[in-house]
């Protein structure tokens, strides 16, 4: 097991807009975790717009341009957002 050392909302945020981020803390729970840290500090069009140009940005400095998918990750923001809302 790996000893990935844990990061607060701020500097896995931080780490990710910069492009320094270890790609070991983004797999589908970083998605998930940046769609929420986006959704909770931002109205919806904003939290869309931030999150597919960070994750674009953060996969083209990977060399992995490939990985992004804007229609899934709008769709995972809807989702996000509605059950967010519901609460």
């Amino acid at each position: 097991m790996l000893d990935i050392p844990p990061l607060t909302h701020t500097q896995f945020l931080q780490q990710l807009e910069n492009n320094s981020l270890d790609p070991c803390h983004f797999n589908h729970l970083g998605h998930i975790r940046l769609a929420w840290i986006y959704l909770t500090n931002h109205q919806y069009p904003v939290a869309v717009s931030n999150i597919c140009r960070a994750i674009q940005a953060y996969a083209e400095s990977l060399g992995a341009r490939d990985k992004f998918n804007m229609t899934i990750t709008v769709a995972i923001m809807q989702i996000m957002s509605k059950r967010l809302n519901d609460v």
